[in-house]
């Protein structure tokens, strides 16, 4: 019982009401004895001006109930409403930031493809009697003097990659796995490229070192198309964002 009372307590308020505002006056009007005596009693003299008085007003409170019931229904659905225009505000701003976001690490991505996609020679492996095509290499990633950007061209990989896995890290509800893996494999491969330099620069400039090996050199062709995948990700979440 307490339930239901808990649950229905609206309608029960209303239908008293109507029985107050229609059933009282039906009562009335049908002389049901124990309430239109009272009514008699309460009414001395010329009753007709008296019931006429209750009439205009219990004619006057139902429409002032409804007004109200009106007036609570209009502010509740504008308040909604404007609760609704202003969560669609902050997801587009929200969104706005995020765009900036991938903006920043396509950025960052285009700025490497940059750097990997000078005419150097790509091939993956390299004898030790090969040592012209180790030196162009090393030249071209490691030394101060040959870089495309602000730092010498391996040092701007390895900062643009830090920059691309922390937005990513940002950005982690909206990545897709395919992109994370993806980018995981690109950071493989500057490992890799990390590992050439130093094997190399122990070989060629160390007199105390014993290593008589390079490291394999990464497929550069492989990053560039890993590099362009993850561009081609960014702008397909930039098209989600935007719509």
């Amino acid at each position: 019982m307490i339930k239901f009372l808990k649950k229905y307590w609206r309608l029960i308020i209303v239908i008293f009401l109507i029985f107050i505002f229609i059933g009282v006056p039906v009562l009335i009007q049908c002389h049901v004895a124990f309430i239109y005596n009272p009514v008699k009693k309460m009414t001395p003299g010329d009753r007709g001006d008296w019931l006429q008085f209750w009439g205009s007003y219990l004619g006057v409170l139902p429409s002032g109930v409804i007004a109200a019931l009106v007036a609570g229904y209009q502010i509740k659905a504008a308040n909604k409403q404007s609760n609704q225009s202003r969560q669609q505000e902050l997801i587009m701003m929200r969104n706005s930031k995020l765009i900036d976001y991938c903006y920043e690490m396509k950025g960052v991505v285009s700025k490497s493809i940059v750097v990997l996609d000078a005419r150097i020679q790509l091939e993956n492996k390299i004898s030790l009697g090969n040592q012209d095509l180790a030196s162009i290499r090393y030249r071209y990633f490691m030394l101060d003097t040959a870089k495309i950007f602000e730092y010498s061209n391996y040092e701007s990989l390895k900062k643009a990659n830090n920059n691309m896995h922390f937005i990513t890290n940002v950005l982690s509800n909206l990545m897709e796995q395919e992109m994370v893996e993806e980018q995981n494999k690109y950071t493989k491969n500057l490992v890799l490229l990390e590992r050439f330099f130093n094997s190399y620069r122990q070989y060629k400039f160390s007199a105390s070192t014993t290593a008589d090996t390079i490291e394999e050199f990464p497929d550069i062709k492989e990053m560039k198309k890993q590099l362009d995948n993850i561009s081609k990700m960014i702008d397909k979440q930039i098209t989600k964002l935007s719509a």
